[in-house]
């Protein structure tokens, strides 16, 4: 399911990548005349360094380097515009932006100010000042590129170059790839990953198809700086979600932590249900398999229960083994099925553990008695204690996530790999 968090956040992204659109619908508008002689292009086309040097400074403070690079491309690239014309932003960016991107796609992130950081910016920058000697030099290299088709010889009606298309697509399935490797550290990259394809898809489109170059001078800066100002706008809003996420993330499971928790207590309405989660002989297992594999289990727990709950609840890493999941404008008898069934569907699974350097637990769940490899397999319980308020039972939040734990530590009692409820 998909979440409104998400639903909000694009719409947003593709209101800023719409910027654009919108500024060759203002170049080819009578009006458009009135503009060119006062402050309007002026202010535009400065905004965009301002933008990207913010989000410089900011990527900079939460060691997102490869973000910082991303922006220096972006600030090198306009700054290329503005002493040269769009013919050059029109073909070589459409062909090294992307290119940028895969290789960025690539790296690691790194120490600031350590030589391999210098080496990434350098590889970072290459393409685009590559790009622009071929254009200065050859730039039939440049054109025949740009004109390059893989599909559809004959056709004319690609929105961008053929070339640029592959290697976006390039480098979504490389950050698709690397994503699987890592839960949390790199689901953030990929966000801002994903806002900058849609900002880079849509000022190259605007770029290619509405030939805005061939207007007016000044219509060709202002559409420009609206595109690279879109661009940075969500770069600005992305690493703003980067920023939400570092303080209200729980960094191992990736599920919201306890920060977050202590927040939404405060925010609570007058119906809701508190229901917490707690791993059966985590300790034990945790004994047996190392800390490593321990950790891992979590953030399968966590992730099994974030897509399990799916818009209904929010789930939250309450410390250590146990996770607290808050379910607003639902009592604890509407909920009671969903937990119970989230938690018979985990118990009827089982993950394998296989050996490295260190003991680890794949990731993806094995259903019972369809085991395909053979091995040490593992299986994980957890018991849960819900309790919830409504407006017939007038309660603060800390007694009915009081009255939840109870519930928690009957289940257990009972013998774990159950559900109880407040009565």
């Amino acid at each position: 399911m998909i979440h409104r968090r998400e639903v909000q956040k694009w719409l947003l992204v593709f209101a800023f990548a719409f910027l654009p659109f919108l500024g060759t619908a203002l170049i080819r508008s009578p009006q458009f005349n009135s503009l060119t002689g006062n402050s309007v292009v002026s202010v535009a086309s400065g905004l965009p360094y301002l933008l990207f040097l913010v989000a410089v400074y900011l990527a900079w403070k939460i060691n997102q380097f490869r973000i910082v690079y991303f922006a220096a491309v972006m600030i090198l690239s306009y700054w290329l515009f503005s002493i040269r014309h769009s013919g050059w932003v029109g073909k070589e960016l459409a062909i090294t932006l992307p290119l940028t991107g895969l290789l960025i796609s690539a790296m690691k992130e790194t120490s600031p100010l350590g030589k391999r950081m210098f080496f990434q910016l350098s590889a970072a920058l290459f393409p685009t000042l590559f790009g622009y000697w071929l254009y200065l030099w050859k730039p039939g290299v440049m054109d025949r590129l740009f004109a390059w088709k893989l599909i559809g010889a004959g056709s004319h009606h690609w929105l961008l170059p053929q070339l640029s298309l592959i290697l976006i697509i390039l480098s979504l399935v490389l950050v698709v790839v690397v994503r699987t490797e890592a839960l949390v550290q790199l689901s953030t990259y990929w966000q801002f990953f994903e806002g900058f394809l849609v900002s880079l898809i849509s000022v190259l489109s605007v770029l290619e198809y509405w030939k805005i170059g061939s207007i007016v001078p000044a219509g060709e800066r202002l559409g420009v700086a609206l595109g690279f100002i879109g661009c940075g706008l969500i770069f600005l809003y992305m690493l703003l979600q980067l920023f939400w996420q570092k303080i209200y993330m729980d960094t191992l499971t990736g599920v919201m932590n306890r920060r977050a928790f202590d927040e939404k207590m405060q925010q609570l309405g007058n119906l809701y249900t508190l229901a917490m989660v707690d791993v059966d002989h985590f300790k034990s297992f945790n004994d047996k398999y190392g800390h490593d594999v321990g950790d891992q289990v979590l953030r399968l727990v966590g992730s099994f229960f974030r897509k399990s709950v799916g818009n209904y609840g929010t789930v939250y890493r309450y410390g250590g083994e146990e996770f607290c999941v808050v379910f607003e404008n639902f009592s604890v008898q509407q909920v009671h099925k969903l937990l119970d069934q989230i938690r018979n569907s985990m118990a009827s699974r089982k993950f394998h553990v296989r050996r490295g350097d260190k003991e680890r637990i794949q990731t993806n769940w094995v259903q019972r008695g369809r085991l395909g490899s053979k091995g040490k397999t593992a299986r994980v319980t957890v018991s849960i204690g819900a309790s919830d308020r409504h407006p017939l039972r007038d309660v603060d939040p800390e007694q009915v996530l009081k009255e939840a734990d109870t519930a928690l530590y009957k289940a257990k009692d009972r013998g774990r790999n159950r559900v109880v409820i407040k009565e």
